[in-house]
C-alpha cells in the first residue's frame, strides 16, 4: 500500500516548507544570540537542539510511516530541525578558516552527498524496494545511528578543533567591537590589524546589495523542488516498478552533486552574470 499519489508533494512541502521561515529567524536574532551567549555556546545550544530533534524524529518514522497525517507532522519537525543544522553549518562555514573560500562550496557539496549513504543504506535494508517493515526499521535506525556519530563529530569539532575554537573567538571579538561603536555607511571600512575587522551592512543594506543573489536561489530551489515534487507521478514502462520515483530522485541528486566542483574551478564575482544563467535553467 501506498500513501497516495499526492503524499511526495506534500512531504517535499513539509520537509523544505520550513527553509525559508527559518533562514529568516537566524537572519534576524543569531546574531544577538551570540553577542549575549558568545558564539561558542550558541552553536553548541542549536546543534544540540537540531541534532536531538532530528534523532528523535528519525526513531518514530517508522511508526508514523502508516499515516500520511503523522508522517508529515513527523517530517515538519524534521524539517525544522534540519533547515536549523544547515543554516547552522553554513554560518560556520563562512567564518571558520576565513582564508579558505572553497570551504561553504565544500559543505553544500557535504550536504547534498550525504544522501549517498541513505541510499546505501536503503539498498542494503531492501527499503524503498519493498514494503518490508523489518527493512523499513533498520533503514530509519541505522540512518539515526549515522546521525548519533555526526552530532559526536560536531561536539567534538566545537570542543577540540583549534581552528573552529580560534575563529569563534575571532567572532566574539568582531561582534564586541561592533556593538561598541555605530555602523557607519556601508562602504567605510575599519581595519584592524589582528583581526582584519570589517563594520558590517545592515539586513536592509545587505539585502540591497544581494537582491540578484537572492533572486538566483529562488529561481534555483523553486525550480529544482517544482521538479522533484512531480517525481513519483511519472509511469515506468514496467508498472511493477515502484522505485522508479527513487531511480529519478537520485539521478538528479547525483547530477547536482557533480556540479559543485564547477564552484570550486569556475568562479566569477559577477552577480548579474550567476542571475542569468540561473533564469535560462
Amino acid at each position: 500500500d501506498t500513501l497516495g499519489i499526492d503524499s511526495f508533494l506534500i512531504l517535499n512541502l513539509v520537509v523544505f516548507g520550513p527553509l525559508l521561515p527559518v533562514t529568516i529567524a537566524q537572519a534576524l536574532w543569531d546574531l544577538k544570540l551570540d553577542k549575549r551567549f558568545k558564539s561558542l555556546n550558541s552553536f553548541s545550544f542549536r546543534g544540540t537542539v537540531g541534532y536531538s530533534i532530528t534523532f528523535v524524529c528519525l526513531l518514530l518514522l517508522p511508526w508514523a510511516s502508516s499515516s500520511l497525517t503523522m508522517l508529515a507532522i513527523t517530517s515538519l519537525f524534521l524539517g525544522l530541525s534540519s533547515a536549523a543544522l544547515h543554516g547552522m553549518l553554513k554560518q560556520m562555514a563562512s567564518f571558520i578558516y576565513p582564508n579558505c573560500g572553497r570551504l561553504p562550496a565544500a559543505v553544500t557539496a557535504g550536504l547534498q552527498a550525504s544522501a549517498v549513504l541513505a541510499l546505501i543504506v536503503s539498498v542494503t535494508s531492501g527499503f524503498g524496494r519493498c514494503a518490508n517493515e523489518k527493512g523499513l526499521k533498520l533503514f530509519y535506525f541505522s540512518t539515526a545511528a549515522m546521525l548519533l556519530i555526526c552530532w559526536l563529530s560536531f561536539s567534538f569539532l566545537l570542543r577540540s578543533s583549534r581552528g573552529v575554537l580560534r575563529s569563534m573567538r575571532r567572532r566574539d571579538s568582531l561582534l564586541e567591537d561592533e556593538s561598541e561603536r555605530p555602523l557607519l555607511p556601508g562602504s567605510a571600512m575599519d581595519h584592524d590589524d589582528e583581526f582584519g575587522r570589517e563594520d558590517e551592512l545592515s539586513l536592509w543594506q545587505l539585502s540591497k546589495k544581494s537582491w540578484p543573489v537572492c533572486l538566483t536561489i529562488m529561481f534555483t530551489v523553486s525550480s529544482s523542488m517544482a521538479v522533484s515534487s512531480w517525481f513519483n507521478r511519472f509511469e515506468s514502462a514496467d508498472p511493477s516498478n515502484q522505485s522508479f520515483p527513487q531511480i529519478l530522485f537520485y539521478t538528479r541528486l547525483f547530477a547536482d552533486l557533480l556540479g559543485r566542483p564547477a564552484t570550486l574551478c569556475l568562479t566569477t564575482k559577477s552577480s548579474s552574470l550567476i542571475l542569468f544563467l540561473s533564469t535560462a535553467r
